[in-house]
């Protein structure tokens, strides 16, 4: 009896020393990889869809304070979800987001991020690529669809609306923001028989330091406004506390 015990005992399969401990530590690292990994894709749609406070909330020039201080804080600020953020589908260059509209005053205001791997693309288009992240590296401008033209999209120099009276810039991480404000923007379509625009674009330019935007220079275009028989729809952008001057 006691050999069959024996025999048996010999049968047993042994655990080698320390493997269980080796098991858990493989787990433990496996967690940690996919921890990071889920975070790192989480960190990046987070960032993807980020704008800073002071390109997304509204800005208040001399221009829209004084009409804020008239109107006793109703100046009919209108938002609208811009169907396009990107200029294109597959490169994604440059993106807009956070539209403000002031008709009343003829006032525009519009947030722009790029990745700074958009120098890549610069580089492809132009030869050269500005350093993305200075700030001075692009310059914008509004244009709107040409009523009098049998296409909407034909030029004429009365496309172009408004001026660009501020570009605040800043940076996070490998993105670039820009917070644009254009004054004098026709909302009414006076130069075009009282024809109002049915959609704005913004066309980012390369700067050459002139600040112009010149037609060899032209990079993307954006569609950032539309009031047109398809889409129409436009909100009231509430200023919030911290945002009232």
């Amino acid at each position: 009896m006691e050999d069959m015990e024996r025999y048996g005992d010999y049968n047993e399969i042994d655990t080698p020393p320390g493997s269980g401990k080796g098991l858990l530590l493989l787990k433990i690292i496996a967690a940690i990889v996919c921890l990071s990994v889920t975070g790192l894709i989480v960190f990046r749609i987070i960032m993807a869809n980020h704008y800073p406070a002071f390109a997304k909330q509204i800005h208040f020039d001399d221009t829209l304070l004084g009409y804020y201080n008239a109107t006793g804080g109703n100046v009919g600020a209108l938002t609208q979800n811009i169907n396009y953020e990107y200029d294109d589908s597959e490169e994604g260059n440059i993106f807009c987001d956070h539209l403000i509209v002031i008709r009343e005053i003829g006032q525009l205001q519009v947030a722009v991020k790029f990745n700074r791997s958009v120098e890549e693309n610069l580089a492809k288009k132009f030869g050269k690529s500005p350093d993305s992240m200075s700030g001075t590296a692009f310059t914008f401008r509004l244009v709107r669809d040409n009523a009098d033209a049998e296409r909407a999209d034909t030029y004429d120099d009365r496309c172009v609306l408004g001026t660009l009276t501020l570009r605040k810039f800043d940076t996070g991480m490998q993105y670039g923001y820009y917070k644009l404000v254009f004054n004098g923007v026709d909302f009414t379509g006076k130069d075009f028989g009282g024809k109002i625009p049915s959609w704005i674009r913004l066309e980012t330019f390369i700067d050459d330091g002139t600040g112009e935007c010149k037609p060899e220079n032209a990079f993307t275009v954006n569609l950032i406004y539309q009031n047109d028989t398809v889409y129409n729809v436009f909100e009231e952008y509430e200023i919030s506390g911290k945002e009232a001057p």
